[in-house]
């Protein structure tokens, strides 16, 4: 789904991404091995026509939001999405990414996942948030933590990190629970 507003943070902005957004810049993050480590798009070649079709489908989905994570100068980062979306159950994942490495330890992926956890509380009505990572990546689940998720669960050894089981973490938050945080 689209929205056709912005939504703002504390330190950036969210919008629905535009086939304007897909750049040679953004297909690099995406070919980037320290970027995409903790990705599942590494398993699979990437191109411009791919990342275009897959805006595309998100931009039409009834269930999902992709939106591009933009510095309050409009310089586009990374992404975030929410979906798909299980509206019986009021219940969605979010995952996220911050390809722009130069903002990477900024507190930029805790403020988009905030902003996007506020919407999709507030605007949408949704009950539950979760997101899932690999255990590894330590970073992205500090990130989910500082917002308020917390640790659900593991699944063990459920996928291949560099060719070796790893566990996954899941992660969630209630709306009762949830304190939009302002920075």
């Amino acid at each position: 789904m689209k929205i056709t507003n912005t939504i703002k943070g504390n330190n950036l902005f969210l919008k629905s991404l535009e086939l304007n957004n897909i750049s040679i810049h953004y297909l690099n993050w995406l070919r980037d091995k320290e970027v995409n480590y903790y990705l599942e798009t590494k398993h699979e070649k990437q191109s411009l026509s791919k990342i275009r079709s897959f805006v595309s489908t998100c931009n039409k989905s009834k269930d999902t939001y992709l939106l591009g994570i933009f510095t309050i100068d409009g310089f586009h980062i990374g992404n975030i999405k929410l979906g798909p979306i299980k509206f019986i159950h009021k219940l969605s994942p979010i995952s996220i990414f911050i390809g722009e490495k130069d903002y990477w330890g900024k507190g930029l992926a805790a403020d988009a996942i905030n902003t996007l956890s506020n919407f999709a509380f507030i605007e949408i009505g949704l009950n539950k948030l979760i997101a899932g990572m690999y255990s590894e990546n330590t970073t992205s689940i500090k990130s989910f933590e500082k917002v308020g998720f917390v640790k659900e669960g593991i699944r063990k050894r459920h996928y291949k990190l560099d060719n070796v089981y790893t566990d996954i973490i899941e992660l969630g938050l209630l709306r009762e629970r949830y304190n939009y945080k302002i920075n």
